[in-house]
C-alpha cells in the first residue's frame, strides 16, 4: 500500500546530512520506521527532531493507558479531518484489540463508545470539549484531574496538541493510503 501527498516527500538521495540523521534516529525508536506527517517534517531536521520526540514520549512514555491515548488520538484525527492519521490508528487500535468496529464508528462521528470504561469516557468528553469551544468548564477540568491527575491532564493536553501538528500536516497534505499511487 502506497502513501500519496500533495506535498513532496523529502527526496532520499538528496537529503542533508541533518535529514538523515533525524531519518535513522527516528527509524530506530519505537515507530520502526518514517511515516505519514513525520517523513513530511524531515523538509525541517531541527522541528522533526524535536516533534518526533515529543511523540515518542507522548506515545510510549506516557501515564495515560493504551486506550485512552487511541481514543485521544483518533478523536484528534477526526477534528482536523486527517485521513492518514485517522487511518493508520484505527487500525492500530483495532489490531491490538482496544477498540471494537463499533467503538471506531462511534468516534468517527464524534460520539463516545459505551464501550468505553468510566475514566475513557470522562477524557473522550474532555477531549470532544475542547474542540467544541476550547472552554472547559470548573467542574468538567476537575473530573478528569480527579481520573488522571494533574500531570494526566498536562500530558492529555500535549497528547492532543501533538496530534493536532501531524493532523494538520496530514490534511493539508491530503496524505491517504492508496493501493492505486
Amino acid at each position: 500500500m502506497a502513501i500519496s501527498s500533495r506535498i513532496a516527500f523529502p527526496d532520499e538521495g538528496a537529503m542533508s546530512e541533518d535529514q538523515l540523521r533525524v531519518r535513522d534516529e527516528i527509524a530506530r525508536g519505537p515507530r520502526g520506521g518514517v511515516r505519514g506527517p513525520l517523513r513530511l517534517l524531515l523538509h525541517t531536521p531541527q522541528i522533526a527532531q524535536r516533534v518526533q520526540a515529543l511523540g515518542e514520549v507522548l506515545r510510549w512514555g506516557t501515564t495515560l493507558s493504551k486506550t485512552t491515548v487511541e481514543v485521544s488520538i483518533l478523536l484528534t484525527a477526526r477534528e482536523t479531518r486527517a485521513d492518514y492519521v485517522w487511518h493508520f490508528h484505527s487500525a492500530l487500535a483495532a489490531r491490538e484489540d482496544l477498540l471494537s468496529f463499533a467503538a471506531l464508528e462511534d468516534l468517527s462521528h464524534g460520539r463516545i463508545p459505551d464501550e468505553l470504561s468510566e475514566n475513557e469516557r470522562v477524557i473522550a468528553a474532555f477531549v470532544l470539549a475542547l474542540f467544541a469551544d476550547d472552554h472547559i468548564g470548573d467542574a468538567q477540568l476537575a473530573g478528569v484531574v480527579e481520573h488522571i491527575g494533574e500531570a494526566g491532564l498536562i500530558e492529555l493536553l500535549c497528547l492532543v496538541g501533538y496530534y493536532h501538528i501531524g493532523g494538520y500536516i496530514a490534511a493539508v497534505a491530503e496524505l491517504r493510503h492508496s493501493n492505486d499511487v
